[in-house]
């Protein structure tokens, strides 16, 4: 159990709970918005990476493993890690579980080798709420099969005859 939040299996492999959630990362940091609360994230870089991660559906050991390559702290300090964001990301509703069966779409080992490992720090998830009510009243949440942008005929003046003639249409 890490801090309050359960995660019950290493192996458990989560992925980001679209089409509810986007992001974007820049750099060491990874902003996020829950369309479906109109709430907004960012992370610093700890938890940045093992958003990154959660993209490509590695599973928790194997973020644990990585971070444990990079970062100096105890294999159960790493955990407490990972599970306090993971925790924090379910509870968000920013990522849901999914099938351990999934294949992982890159091996990130390769990569970490020759890097100089860095002090353990707290991921941290950055919540923002001031830009909720513009969030769920922006038209992306009425989007249908045709998609989004889309301008609906019989809406505006522009699909009124008479008032294209009188702007010059024919």
């Amino acid at each position: 159990m890490a801090r309050g939040f359960e995660i019950v299996n290493s192996g458990d492999r989560y992925r980001i709970n679209t089409p509810s959630v986007i992001g974007q990362t820049f750099d060491d940091e990874a902003v996020i918005v829950n369309l479906m609360t109109g709430n907004y994230y960012n992370m610093n870089k700890i938890a940045t990476e093992i958003w990154n991660a959660l993209q490509i559906h590695i599973d928790r050991g194997t973020i644990v493993t990585i971070l444990t390559r990079k970062y100096h702290g105890t294999i159960a300090e790493i955990e407490n890690v990972v599970g306090d964001l993971l925790g924090k990301l379910l509870a968000e509703e920013l990522i849901a579980p999914t099938d351990p069966a999934e294949p992982m779409s890159v091996d990130l080992a390769p990569r970490i080798e020759n890097e100089t490992k860095m002090p353990i720090e707290a991921a941290v998830l950055y919540k923002y709420t001031d830009l909720q009510e513009l969030l769920l009243l922006d038209p992306i949440h009425e989007v249908d099969e045709t998609g989004w942008p889309n301008r609906r005929l019989g809406k505006g003046p522009a699909d009124d005859p008479a008032k294209a003639r009188e702007k010059g249409g024919s």
